[in-house]
């Protein structure tokens, strides 16, 4: 349920048409409440000190007028992701337009402003000028959302940014049901997030807003709970999918999808693998995330195998090559309807939703450096397992299990600093993995990739099919002592 203090909001784009089709789903007309429809005129204005002190302790601070009433807020970010937020959020009515500093400890905000500003006062940073249309949707029982349209502008000293945006806020209720919702929504209307808030595209327009870097990475902290930080990991890397899908879809790549989407999927399928013992529906977001996921699998291994074709020496005439070429166009064009009808976007969050709503193993109220631990004993007891069973080689049902295992932790070792997982392993286990990769991807899993060639027949493909396989099937014989050395290797390390 929804906590003090807390704001939760999900906030989307999306252009006129489409906009008109939302309002007049069912969804929305026949859960909104009766009499709720109301039209505001907001001006906020943000504030800092020239030092930006209040930035760099990760606040944002605004005086809103409503009319003739004036209101301070202060906000802090808890998660900020693909379009969603939930933040502490502290309202303090004033008398005028000034912006104060005394009085937020009442409402429970627990940091010292005095402290923070280091005696600089408040300055006017930009101001947010909207016409905001509302209206109150009862969407289950016992949860009630606010639907806003924002329409209006950013105004900085220099420069103006338009604002066209939806806000989806719990008034009452439980993040789960609203992200269903909004799953339910995306098999409707084509829709796609806004990452950013208004503070964050103000700060853009004033040139304040430091660029992300993807080496840049999120770390688990070892000390809250095992559910809180990994909750936040599923959010983060739901946020690598959904904010890239319109930058997506208007540059025209569709042969780099798996480039965009697959490295975040396969982040949140690493996730589930390894919390998946300890939530009661991870079954059914792996089936959420596959309808996503399995296609660009599917396509990036079809590009893996005409790269390796083409490493064999053959170009652009061969029949292999053609064909492969027609599959991986035919995928890249599926794919690239999935994003436009807003398939990933149902996909995500009702992933999320069934994660909002799972019940979690006891686990889940572990600092998450202790659930971390207990994790990797369980793995490194299997993979021990494993390596014993295997008789100077392993069997192609062992090298899969391995791979399996190995990919789990190798998917999630950036979150491991601060637990059990010692650094030097890294090496070691990056070796493991790519060699396992190799003979079991570029190996053993080699029926589904020649579904390219089905109902093609003739002699000269017949030929490059079998040039192709035999190639495959040296590379499985020059792996397996490759693998298997450096799964044992692993083995060893881990078990010291």
């Amino acid at each position: 349920m929804l906590e003090n203090n807390t704001e939760i909001e999900i906030k989307l784009v999306l252009d006129k048409k489409n906009l008109k089709e939302l309002l007049d789903s069912a969804l929305v007309s026949k859960n909104t409440i009766k009499g709720s429809k109301k039209e505001l005129k907001l001006v906020s204005t943000y504030y800092d000190t020239p030092s930006l002190y209040l930035k760099q302790a990760g606040i944002a601070y605004r005086v809103r007028k409503d009319g003739k009433k004036y209101e301070a807020t202060i906000k802090t970010d808890k998660i900020a992701a693909g379009g969603f937020s939930e933040r502490c959020e502290y309202n303090l009515p004033l008398r005028s337009a000034k912006p104060i500093i005394e009085g937020f400890e009442t409402l429970g905000f627990q940091d010292d402003l005095q402290d923070i500003l280091q005696g600089e006062t408040l300055e006017k940073l930009f101001t947010v000028d909207v016409k905001r249309e509302v209206r109150l949707l009862k969407i289950r029982k016992n949860t009630t959302v606010e639907l806003a349209i924002d329409q209006g502008e950013i105004k900085g000293e220099k420069y103006k940014d338009k604002i066209d945006e939806i806000e989806f806020e719990i008034k009452k209720g439980n993040l789960s049901e609203l992200l269903n919702f909004i799953a339910r929504l995306a098999e409707k209307v084509v829709f796609f997030v806004e990452p950013r808030s208004k503070f964050a595209r103000g700060l853009a327009l004033l040139g304040l807003l430091e660029k992300k870097t993807s080496s840049k990475k999120v770390k688990i902290s070892s000390k809250e709970l095992a559910y809180d930080e990994f909750r936040k990991m599923f959010f983060i890397n739901a946020d690598g999918v959904l904010k890239n899908q319109k930058t997506f879809l208007d540059s025209g790549k569709n042969k780099d999808a798996e480039i965009t989407f697959l490295k975040s999927f396969e982040n949140l399928e690493g996730l589930l693998a390894w919390t998946g013992s300890s939530i009661n529906v991870a079954d059914k977001i792996k089936q959420n995330l596959d309808v996503a996921l399995k296609p660009l699998v599917a396509f990036s291994r079809l590009k893996r195998l005409l790269y390796q074709w083409e490493k064999i020496g053959y170009k652009e005439n061969s029949l292999v090559t053609i064909l492969l070429n027609e599959k991986i166009a035919s995928l890249s064009n599926n794919i690239n309807k999935q994003v436009g009808k807003g398939i990933y976007n149902r996909v995500m969050f009702a992933a999320l939703a069934e994660l909002e709503g799972a019940k979690w193993s006891n686990d889940k109220y572990l600092p998450a450096g202790e659930q971390i631990k207990c994790r990797l004993d369980e793995l490194f007891a299997e993979i021990n397992t494993l390596a014993k069973d295997a008789k100077k080689k392993l069997t192609a049902e062992q090298a899969l299990k391995a791979y399996n295992l190995v990919s789990i932790i190798y998917a999630n070792k950036d979150l491991f600093k601060g637990s059990s997982w010692d650094k030097s392993y890294n090496k070691q286990l990056e070796k493991a993995y790519y060699e396992l990769q190799e003979l079991c991807v570029d190996g053993y899993e080699y029926k589904g990739l020649l579904d390219f060639a089905r109902g093609k027949v003739s002699p000269a493909l017949n030929k490059e099919i079998g040039i192709l396989l035999g190639w495959r099937m040296k590379l499985v014989t020059a792996n397996e002592k490759k693998a298997y050395k450096e799964f044992m290797k692993l083995n060893d390390l881990l078990n010291k």
